[in-house]
């Protein structure tokens, strides 16, 4: 190999390096600096049908928590129910980003001779993290609140949704998001946060129960959710033209080199 050739190569991949440091920076997968602004204290998952608790996960990882599960129930016969929730989650403390949906789903029929069933279906999550250094933030995301229902003056259907973020340390409330009955909304929050000890929640609840003029109705309610931090003053960071640049110089000297091969 000429030394003409290797100099070649060596530059090309110096700056394939360079690209890939300011590439991954940019697209958030890594903040920054060395470490997360942010240090785990606590994740509460819970969904449930019928008002009873299924399913709790409580964790206080560093680091990456995946969690996914359902449940659902059926009450056969006539007046019958259904109940059913799911809740979706994870965790990444390394670019400080909190992801988080679930659903609740419940239905219900009356029988004139035997009464109503109740449903009563619950989803919900809650992180409690400190935050170490100051830091901006975006909380944001959607809820759905949808009911079958046409006279509602007996009849319970209820469909909720409700996210917040609170500073634990302080007692406050920094945002609140409600959605209910029939509604579909979003929410998008930005700021910058002081070290402290936070909480944010989400959770979405349908509570059902038919009556005679109501022989079947349902209700779902469903949320999505995102947290994600960023050191003070950097903001989220978006991919530069300059890195493109690198990468297309890096590739240069290897696509010469390539060429002189095959002479």
């Amino acid at each position: 190999m000429h030394t003409r050739q290797l100099i070649g190569i060596i530059t090309g991949l110096i700056f394939i390096l360079i690209f890939s440091v300011k590439a991954t920076e940019a697209s958030g997968i890594l903040p920054p600096q060395k470490f997360p602004v942010s240090a785990s204290r606590g994740i509460d998952t819970t969904i449930s049908e019928y008002g009873y608790s299924d399913i709790t996960e409580s964790d206080s990882v560093v680091g990456y928590l995946p969690y996914n599960n359902s449940v659902s129930a059926t009450d056969g016969g006539i007046p019958s129910s259904n109940g059913s929730a799911d809740q979706n989650s994870w965790i990444s403390m390394v670019s400080d980003t909190v992801h988080a949906s679930g659903t609740a789903y419940g239905d219900a029929a009356w029988n004139g001779f035997t009464g109503g069933a109740s449903v009563n279906s619950y989803s919900g999550f809650m992180y409690t993290f400190d935050v170490e250094s100051p830091s901006d933030y975006l909380f944001s995301g959607n809820g759905s609140a949808i009911r079958t229902v046409s006279d509602a003056l007996e009849a319970q259907v209820y469909a909720d949704v409700y996210a917040s973020l609170q500073d634990v340390t302080n007692s406050t409330y920094l945002h609140n998001f409600s959605v209910a009955y029939d509604g579909n909304q979003g929410f998008s929050f930005t700021g910058t946060l002081s070290p402290a000890r936070y909480k944010v929640s989400i959770n979405a609840q349908v509570d059902v129960w038919p009556d005679y003029d109501e022989q079947f109705v349902d209700a779902t309610a469903s949320y999505s959710m995102n947290l994600q931090l960023v050191p003070a003053g950097v903001g989220i960071p978006v991919p530069e033209p300059a890195s493109v640049l690198l990468f297309l110089l890096g590739l240069i000297p290897l696509w010469v080199r390539n060429r002189r091969c095959r002479r």
